[in-house]
């Protein structure tokens, strides 16, 4: 152990944790973006483990107005420490689903010839294994599906809620199982940053390189106070919208049309022909474990809004997830379809806050210009507000 003691700024001990192996995603944090310093929440407790498992003392220094925060760090390790956690498997305890998904996965990529060798993105490595495919979910968004219970435009927003919810499980099911299969050393998961050029030709660049484009992008999410959950789930926010055009002309103004991690995977252990698990059985595990995702939901604040895509996200799961072809059962949907009068109770309810919006914008304006009157009748520079 070495005896030192060190003053940093807390950007410098980001980058010291990263000496230690550590992947300085505080860095990318938004709120650090912004402001330069990480808010007191979850990330910065995470962020103090690790300051934790390579020195011996830290402080917090007080900050001085304009100055950055500091720290003082007293006997630096020559080694990181094992981060100590207390919750079982990490609050991720693989269920009998979780298991069989990841059974096909290993077995998948011993012995189908869809392990090439390439670099596939979340995405991609979950059609592969059998899971929805971008074009699947595009065949729904042109159907007539729900038409008769909902409008064209809640339609959409529900589709495209729904949409978000696979890509997302889908790339959950992927990484989660690559984990627990690298942790068994089963497999060998290697990093490749890829560029999507806009000839669709592609490229892999330095991690350096990737890096810079990446923080990018995050500085357009920050300064348009979004997260990267927003981007990809939060379609019709404004915010969004116009956090999406900006990312586009970034990239498109550097020849690029997207970017991403590719993953590239080595099989150690083979898994038997005995423990096979073949695609139904991995498509039913996965509808279970969604399923009992979804129902999670039921009581959850977040859906119990006046919104058609939320509030009645359970049913409109189950039902689109029968359309892509897995198995729910028709009791399970039936319990959760909405009546008309449920559906015409939450249009009714949108109306007044409509309403309420257009007052309040109303007054806004009214009184913008009754302070633009005022100000023509002050005498001088002096402005007179009653």
């Amino acid at each position: 152990m070495q005896k030192n003691k060190l003053i940093l700024t807390e950007k410098e001990l980001i980058e010291l944790t990263m000496k230690y192996d550590y992947n300085g995603s505080e860095l990318k944090n938004p709120h650090f973006l912004e402001k330069g310093f990480l808010k007191k929440n979850g990330t910065y407790d995470s962020f103090i483990k690790k300051v934790e498992s390579i020195c011996d003392k830290w402080s917090r220094l007080k900050k001085k107005k304009g100055q950055p925060v500091m720290y003082e760090i007293i006997n630096l390790y020559e080694k990181a420490i094992p981060i100590l956690d207390n919750r079982t498997s990490n609050g991720k305890k693989l269920t009998e689903a979780d298991l069989i998904m990841k059974d096909h996965i290993q077995f998948t990529l011993a012995i189908s010839e869809i392990n090439d060798g390439k670099a596939h993105s979340l995405n991609r490595w979950a059609t592969l294994f059998g899971l929805a495919s971008n074009s699947e979910l595009e065949k729904i968004s042109k159907t007539d599906i729900l038409k008769e219970k909902f409008s064209k435009k809640e339609v959409e927003k529900i589709v495209e809620t729904f949409k978000s919810t696979i890509i997302k499980r889908n790339k959950d099911v992927v990484s989660n199982s690559f984990k627990h299969l690298e942790k068994q050393n089963k497999i060998k998961k290697n990093e490749v940053p890829i560029f999507i050029h806009l000839d669709n030709s592609i490229s892999s660049p330095s991690q350096t390189e990737y890096d810079e484009v990446d923080l990018e992008k995050d500085k357009i999410l920050a300064a348009n106070k979004i997260t990267r959950n927003d981007l990809y789930q939060n379609h019709f926010n404004k915010s969004v919208i116009k956090a999406k055009s900006e990312i586009d002309y970034m990239l498109n103004s550097k020849g690029l049309k997207n970017i991403f991690i590719g993953y590239q995977v080595e099989v150690i252990e083979p898994i038997s022909k005995e423990q096979l698990i073949d695609k139904q059985q991995f498509r039913k595990a996965y509808a279970d474990r969604l399923i009992e995702l979804t129902l999670l939901r039921e009581n959850n604040p977040a859906y119990q809004v006046n919104f058609i895509e939320k509030r009645f996200y359970i049913f409109n799961t189950l039902f689109l997830l029968r359309e892509l072809g897995f198995p729910v059962k028709n009791k399970l949907i039936e319990r959760y379809e909405p009546a008309q009068s449920d559906v015409k109770a939450i249009r009714d309810s949108q109306k007044v806050y409509a309403i309420k919006e257009r007052e309040h914008y109303k007054l806004q304006y009214a009184f913008s210009n009754r302070i633009k009157d005022e100000e023509r009748l002050s005498w001088g520079f002096r402005k007179i507000y009653l």
